[in-house]
């Protein structure tokens, strides 16, 4: 099973999107726009996961199966340490939901995840965990840079290869 984890922080008003100096700033920043007070959210994507090779490198198998929403607030409506609220399954998500990514690099720190959708669209997914200090001040530049020097490389290749 492999769950992706997306947690957010809604805005209690709209000041922080609109400039001072904006006309619509007098008339829509005051505006409460979480009226519900939620204080933060969490969606968990969970996906049915099986891996299908190892060697040379490492893919796996990965399709939606369902989706949970988990909400924090300080009304009356919510536990302030949250709780699940909604939840929905894919039925026919081992199915029609199915893909696959390959794994070229993973450590204690990162993983560098790639897929590909259709003839086009290639994703490059790197991951990092929490706490890890990977993505203090000059590590981030140069993680970016590794990156931009693999895609050169690729996209090279790839171009000698057509012709």
């Amino acid at each position: 099973r492999v769950d992706n984890v997306i947690e957010f922080t809604p805005l209690d008003t709209l000041n922080d999107i609109f400039p001072k100096e904006s006309p619509l700033s007098n008339i829509f920043g005051q505006i409460n726009v979480n009226p519900l007070q939620v204080k933060k959210g969490k969606v968990v994507l969970i996906h049915k996961a099986e891996v299908e090779s190892v060697s040379p490198i490492l893919r796996t198998k990965i399709a939606w199966t369902s989706s949970v929403l988990n909400v924090a607030g300080t009304s009356q409506y919510f536990d302030e340490s949250g709780s699940d609220i909604f939840g929905v399954n894919n039925l026919l998500g081992e199915f029609l939901s199915v893909g696959s990514f390959d794994t070229p690099f993973v450590d204690e720190d990162v993983r560098v995840s790639r897929s590909t959708s259709g003839p086009i669209l290639e994703q490059l997914r790197v991951f990092v965990r929490v706490g890890s200090n990977i993505l203090d001040e000059g590590m981030l530049d140069s993680l970016t840079a590794e990156m931009r020097v693999e895609e050169e490389i690729e996209v090279s290749s790839s171009s000698i290869e057509s012709q």
